[in-house]
């Protein structure tokens, strides 16, 4: 996903906690003066897209990317801009909600 090279991020400018419930969601508020995002999976699996697309958790395997967190390390997902704006999640657990951490970046100019 992340295929722009190297980039060095700096300091995270802003960081939020984003639930992630069983219904398909765009949790991520994007303000432009953002170019990348890290997130952090943190307790339970999810599916996520970034074209619009609505993620889906049905038996056997859902629509989208999956994050597993079962390593107890929790999953990272690199975005940018573009990306971001596209994004949605859904968690992987039918009946239950999980928590992300996201950290905004602006590339150093």
């Amino acid at each position: 996903m992340f295929n722009e090279g190297v980039v060095d991020l700096g300091s995270p400018q802003t960081h939020a906690k984003v639930a992630v419930a069983n219904t398909a969601t765009k949790p991520l508020t994007v303000l432009d003066n953002y170019d990348y995002a890290r997130i952090v999976v943190q307790d339970n699996d999810i599916y996520w897209t970034v074209d619009g697309t609505n993620p889906t958790n049905t038996a056997g395997g859902g629509l989208g990317f999956f994050a597993d967190v079962s390593t107890g390390a929790g999953c990272d997902i690199f975005l940018n801009k573009k990306e971001l704006h596209g994004f949605k999640a859904i968690n992987a657990v039918s009946a239950s909600v999980g928590n992300m951490q996201v950290c905004y970046y602006q590339k150093i100019r």
